[in-house]
């Protein structure tokens, strides 16, 4: 007999065998409690050293990615997920190797961590690779890699890869039929508030494919600090000044020293490059040290705020707000 709390054991036999659930049975909207999980470059930099040697072959290996997996949250079927929406890798490519051209529906990044003398080609434009430069390789856009140069060069990918999974839209292509329609160089956005008139209208990504670091660095350095001491630069796109990707939303966050950052909250998540200095984040109960080029996630649902060490620090974040916005899930607080 059922009590009132849950079907009967009989009549959950007939549910399952009919695939049907009681819903006052269950928990509709169990929440996940996602949790944030930091990567050590100390610790990673070994393993990609290595990775060389395991996957040397880059005919049969096509790209060598270490993918973070927060092992605490996402289960086996979720291999690509980093924070929710978003997963983070990093790729390193060796003196002569190349990584040969494709395309696919996910939004991708490259956040060069160390090296330089590679080049990466997106839709036919060649964007160089530097420390701290990042690169976009658009949704569709046909993108390769190559190293040419006599360093390994290796960078942080970030993608919005778990949410287009969980749509079941994955979509891949290795062979292209048609040239990809033709952009103006990079080199024609170099002053600010100028823009080609032959842009294509309706572009859903920027049409600057490469962010230098200096040029961006010097931005970041010119602007007012907030009342907390941060500066907080977004990378946009060019033709219209939003997202610089279609549905990944990216910002640089300088930190000075001695000064908590002001408190927030958001619907939205983000994964965290320490491209300079080091510092401390507190995300809800918890407080993560970092350094130099570690990794770390920012899960939606927390208060956070961040502390630079001595010296300053800079952050690279990555984040899925532009997702949660087209949707209205979006919110922000911040503390008073």
């Amino acid at each position: 007999m059922a009590d009132g709390t849950g079907p009967s054991d009989s009549y959950a036999a007939a549910l399952r065998r009919a695939s049907v659930s009681a819903l006052w049975a269950r928990n509709v909207y169990p929440p996940r409690g996602e949790k944030p999980r930091i990567w050590r470059w100390a610790e990673l930099e070994p393993l990609l050293t290595r990775a060389v040697t395991e996957a040397a072959d880059m005919q049969a290996t096509e790209r060598r990615v270490l993918t973070l997996v927060n092992q605490d949250v996402f289960g086996p079927d979720d291999f690509v997920a980093t924070t929710t929406n978003l997963s983070a890798n990093f790729q390193v490519l060796m003196p002569g190797e190349t990584a040969p051209s494709h395309r696919h529906s996910m939004n991708a990044l490259r956040f060069v961590v160390e090296g330089e003398g590679a080049v990466t080609m997106v839709d036919d434009k060649a964007c160089p690779m530097a420390e701290r430069d990042m690169i976009l390789t658009p949704a569709w856009c046909w993108h390769e890699h190559a190293n040419p140069g006599k360093q390994r060069v290796i960078w942080l990918d970030i993608l919005d890869a778990p949410l287009i999974r969980q749509l079941d839209v994955v979509q891949f292509e290795r062979e292209r039929k048609n040239p990809p329609p033709p952009l103006p160089s990079d080199a024609a956005f170099a002053a600010a508030g100028l823009v080609p008139a032959d842009v294509p209208a309706g572009l859903r990504h920027s049409p600057l494919f490469r962010y230098p670091w200096n040029a961006v660095r010097q931005t970041l350095d010119a602007m007012t600090p907030s009342a907390d001491g941060a500066r907080m630069l977004r990378y946009a796109n060019v033709a219209n000044g939003g997202p610089a990707l279609n549905l990944v939303d990216c910002y640089l966050a300088a930190l000075a020293h001695g000064r908590a950052t002001r408190a927030y909250r958001t619907t939205s998540n983000a994964v965290c490059f320490v491209a300079e200095g080091g510092g401390a984040t507190r995300i809800g109960d918890e407080r993560i040290a970092w350094t130099r080029s570690d990794v770390f996630t920012l899960p939606h649902g927390h208060w956070i705020s961040h502390e630079a060490a001595e010296g300053g620090a800079v952050l690279f974040i990555a984040t899925d707000r532009e997702i949660l916005r087209r949707l209205d899930l979006l919110a922000d607080e911040h503390a008073a």
